[in-house]
């Protein structure tokens, strides 16, 4: 009778603990907020917010030799997609489940109109980001990539 008892008592803890546990909020997978990072003469920063990356702001250098005389110049991209900033191609990029979006547009802010591509792969608050980018006008051919690590703020 005592390990009767004794079962039906471990019982009702194990179930009074279980719903309490299961409860409990977990950790956002993706933090909402914003994410920044910086190296010498590349910047990158966005905003997520429900699996939503909003305000990318993408600032590094290029590499750029002109077809016709052969110079080399090395201009800075510098692009940022505001709220009232239509000029951009794109408004929004969404974050799958897995944390990792892929994504290419062209910058029409931009008097070279490079054709942009963008990796992400975030997880729990910090992640990594690489930005490509390639130009071919107005009788210049530039190139560039950065890569950030990049944690939320």
């Amino acid at each position: 009778m005592r390990s009767l008892r004794s079962g039906l008592l471990a019982v009702l803890v194990l179930a009074a603990v279980v719903p309490a546990t299961s409860a409990a909020p977990r950790p956002a997978l993706f933090p909402n907020g914003r994410y920044a990072a910086a190296e010498a003469g590349a910047s990158v920063s966005f905003v997520l917010k429900s699996l939503q990356i909003t305000r990318l702001q993408v600032r590094m250098p290029l590499s750029c030799q002109n077809t016709r005389t052969h110079t080399h110049s090395a201009p800075t991209l510098a692009f940022a997609a505001t709220p009232g900033n239509h000029s951009i191609t794109y408004s929004r990029i969404f974050l799958p489940a897995d944390g990792s979006a892929n994504v290419s547009f062209v910058v029409n802010d931009d008097a070279r109109l490079p054709q942009v591509y963008l990796s992400l792969q975030l997880r729990g608050g910090i992640g990594h980001v690489s930005v490509h980018a390639r130009s071919d006008a107005a009788r210049e051919t530039c190139e560039g990539a950065a890569g950030f690590d990049v944690r939320a703020g």
